[in-house]
């Protein structure tokens, strides 16, 4: 984890701003989450494991690893009896807004690639139309 980890030995040096929150520095959980995501070959499971028991701020680390790896592999890829034990443990529905952010992801997504069809068909007729 050495060469991910941005604090590493200097952790407890106050004047890095580790271990305080920051809603503007990612001292280290976005970088370890993704170095996770990275070793675990995208692994869901292995990537929050990993997150979670590398200490410090071991819920950020894992909560984004987990958040980016799911979302690469989609629901198929978080463990049944997870989802069921923490929506019950935490009495949230996780799933429904996780289909609804997919949806908005899907619509984005086309719309963009719209947009996007758009745009190369207007640079076409411009290129076209300049004689070269």
């Amino acid at each position: 984890m050495r060469p991910y980890d941005t604090v590493a030995d200097t952790y407890r040096d106050q004047g890095l701003g580790a271990r305080r929150p920051s809603r503007v520095h990612s001292i280290e959980e976005l970088p370890l989450a993704l170095a996770f995501l990275l070793i675990a070959k995208g692994d869901y499971r292995e990537t929050v494991l990993g997150g979670v028991n590398y200490g410090r701020d071991a819920d950020s680390i894992a909560s984004m690893g987990g958040a980016i790896a799911g979302a690469l592999g989609g629901r198929s890829a978080v463990p049944a009896a997870w989802i069921e034990e923490v929506s019950t443990a935490s009495r949230t529905d996780l799933v429904t807004p996780g289909l609804a952010l997919a949806s908005v992801a899907r619509r984005v997504r086309a719309a963009d690639a719209e947009r996007r069809q758009a745009a190369d068909a207007a640079f076409a007729e411009l290129l076209a139309g300049d004689g070269s």
